[in-house]
């Protein structure tokens, strides 16, 4: 089982004020990146929804050249949270949380996910590579937002 639960500042000091975040900005950001990943997360070259339903949607993506289900499920301006459908080779869930400490938000990502034909040294290994990526993957995420929200002020 690799289990990691990371968080960064979404407005890290030094922050312009004019692209400083508020937690409807990073939901709405979340909301797209689950919509359509690409753009928001490297390793995800293929994504589209198949099913929608009360709670969320199903999404087939296309993750390191591997095709995998999800049925991500939404807490509004809270959390979306994504779980693995039979059929991936890492099971589990991952979850994008925003978090407010002190009046300051943080943008919190955490997995856990059992891997197939595992062993101690392979999960080892996996767990630094997500880590990375997952890092990226968020700190693309709020630039996206950034400049996605400087792209409508200027218009």
């Amino acid at each position: 089982m690799i289990s990691v639960d990371k968080r960064i500042p979404v407005n890290p000091a030094g922050t312009p004020s004019h692209l400083v975040l508020d937690r409807d900005a990073v939901w709405q950001g979340l909301v797209k990146k689950a919509e359509f990943a690409p753009p928001f997360v490297k390793a995800i070259t293929e994504c589209r929804i198949i099913e929608r339903d009360a709670t969320g949607f199903i999404r087939e993506a296309v993750i390191n050249g591997e095709t995998v289900r999800e049925h991500i499920t939404f807490q509004p301006k809270v959390a979306v949270v994504f779980d693995r459908l039979p059929g991936a080779s890492a099971m589990g869930q991952i979850k994008n949380i925003i978090d407010e400490v002190d009046g300051d938000l943080f943008l919190r990502f955490t997995f856990d996910l059992a891997v197939q034909d595992s062993t101690p040294e392979k999960d080892s290994q996996l767990a630094v590579a997500m880590e990375r990526d997952y890092m990226a993957a968020v700190k693309t995420t709020l630039d996206r937002i950034r400049a996605e929200r400087s792209e409508t002020n200027a218009a």
